[in-house]
């Protein structure tokens, strides 16, 4: 079988009375070196092209020699079945004889491998079960082998999971040495988790299963569904702005911003107060898809729901919120000091600054003084 030396015994008797002068056994290899290399040979046989020779000498009456030469069974490139073989001996008198062909059976094994999981479909987070299945169909010896699992950019593989035997790489590989005999297989186990980073949606992952021996190697796959769920942006959003805590009483502020260009402001009474001293919010001001809310109540919290266009949002308003910022003093309007005139004289300029948009007021009017008054 493979991986396996089978020695060749050539034996050869005298029968005849007398010497046989310059006896040469000579074995052609042609067809055995279909399925097999030569290794070596006894008794300084000597192999040239093809053709396995050794020179006897004389065999006296009776006589009875031996040789031996050795092949190895080749792996690749073969194929199983029955080799024949024959010798020939010859000497210097011209006796010959070849009635001698044998078969040399050669047993080769067929290597296969597939990979198989647990669910065609799997979210993100999910764990997936992976079996490996290795089997020699053929009738000799597998030899040691190397059976492979490649996991694809979207699964982690857990490594207290892998089966005996197995060796977890760089890259998501994991590999195992194998020997089987003909007829037998053995199942190789891992486990992995379908990540985060997949794509949004549905992405196809692909597992590979890889067997190599020394002629080669030979790949199954298995495909899985990733599944990742997409949470789609709101139509809107809701949003406490502020708060304000006066005499036991909240007051809230809220906001309110369109995300959909088709979607329209919202109106007091699509806005829904808990504990709101039961009226409707106060439309504070409205525009460019955004709105403020504002409303009162003698708890310290405020909880304010909305459902528009199917989508519901709701938001609480607490302790907890962002504080208003103190309302500003009044502003002081300026005062400016009375500009002289002199009637008839050069024109003169009032800056800009203080200069309303519209004409201002005479107050006083004289023979050299004029005054005014600016709202500004």
């Amino acid at each position: 079988t493979t991986n396996e030396l089978k020695d060749i015994f050539l034996s050869l008797a005298k029968s005849f009375l007398g010497t046989s002068p310059s006896t040469v056994i000579r074995d052609d290899l042609t067809a055995m070196l279909a399925g097999f290399d030569f290794v070596s040979a006894s008794d300084g046989g000597i192999f040239a092209g093809n053709s396995l020779s050794w020179n006897l000498g004389d065999l006296q009456c009776g006589e009875t020699r031996q040789v031996t030469f050795t092949m190895q069974p080749r792996l690749c490139g073969t194929n199983p079945g029955d080799y024949p073989n024959s010798a020939v001996v010859t000497n210097g008198i011209g006796s010959s004889n070849n009635s001698n062909q044998t078969q040399v059976k050669l047993l080769l094994p067929n290597l296969t491998i597939s990979v198989t999981d647990n669910a065609s479909l799997a979210k993100v987070g999910q764990q997936l079960d992976f079996v490996v299945h290795v089997a020699n169909t053929g009738d000799g010896n597998s030899g040691v082998f190397t059976a492979e699992y490649l996991a694809p950019e979207g699964l982690e593989i857990l490594p207290n999971s892998i089966s005996a035997g197995g060796v977890l790489t760089a890259g998501g590989k994991v590999a195992w040495q194998l020997q089987l005999a003909p007829g037998e297989e053995q199942d190789l186990t891992l486990s992995t988790i379908v990540k985060d980073s997949v794509a949004d949606g549905y992405s196809d992952m692909v597992s590979i299963a890889r067997l190599s021996t020394g002629c080669g190697s030979i790949e199954s796959s298995d495909r899985t569904q990733a599944f990742k769920e997409v949470t789609p942006d709101p139509d809107y959003t809701l949003r406490v702005d502020c708060v304000n805590y006066r005499e036991g009483k909240i007051e809230a502020f809220f906001g309110y911003q369109n995300n959909l260009s088709d979607l329209q402001p919202l109106d007091e009474s699509e806005l829904s107060p808990a504990n709101a001293d039961g009226h409707a919010p106060k439309v504070l001001r409205s525009g460019n898809y955004e709105q403020a809310f504002s409303a009162s109540a003698s708890s310290e919290v405020i909880t304010w729901s909305t459902s528009v266009a199917g989508e519901s949002q709701a938001v609480t308003a607490d302790r907890n919120s962002p504080a208003c910022p103190a309302t500003p003093a009044t502003p002081q309007m300026p005062s400016y000091p009375p500009t002289d005139i002199v009637i008839g004289g050069p024109k003169v300029d009032v800056p800009a600054s203080q200069s309303p948009n519209f004409p201002p007021a005479v107050l006083i009017s004289g023979s050299t003084k004029l005054a005014l008054c600016n709202t500004r």
